[in-house]
């Protein structure tokens, strides 16, 4: 079974098209772990300068919007953890998104060089 230059051609152009998809869509994950390692960093240090200085003071002053409200430091500490928990779930999941985004990437590139060069593909 033969394949026309038409098919190929057409392939080819589909292949590149998810190749660049792909391509974008790691660059985004990228940025959101990066958004998230900064974030994890941020409630790390937010919670070790509450332990360190929350003895003298039971109160932090939480910004909301234009507001300042008065927070008991366990209660935010809390939400912190839970937010921090939150962060750590999502950068999971991106790193298994990514995963599969590169895995994806390196095949299809793989799979255009063997059509390309007119060689078999091995696995």
């Amino acid at each position: 079974m033969s394949v026309s230059q038409a098919q190929l051609e057409s392939l080819l152009i589909e292949m590149n098209s998810q190749l660049q998809k792909n391509q974008a869509d790691l660059q985004m994950v990228q940025v959101q772990l990066d958004r998230h390692s900064t974030n994890s960093r941020i409630a790390d240090l937010t919670i070790k300068e509450l332990n360190d200085n929350g003895s003298e003071n039971n109160t932090v002053w939480e910004g909301i919007g234009k507001m300042f409200l008065a927070s008991n430091i366990k209660n935010y500490e809390e939400r912190l953890n839970i937010d921090k928990k939150i962060i750590d779930d999502q950068v999971k999941a991106l790193n298994i998104k990514k995963n599969y985004l590169t895995t994806s990437i390196e095949k299809t590139s793989k799979s255009m060089k063997a059509i390309l060069s007119g060689k078999p593909l091995e696995e």
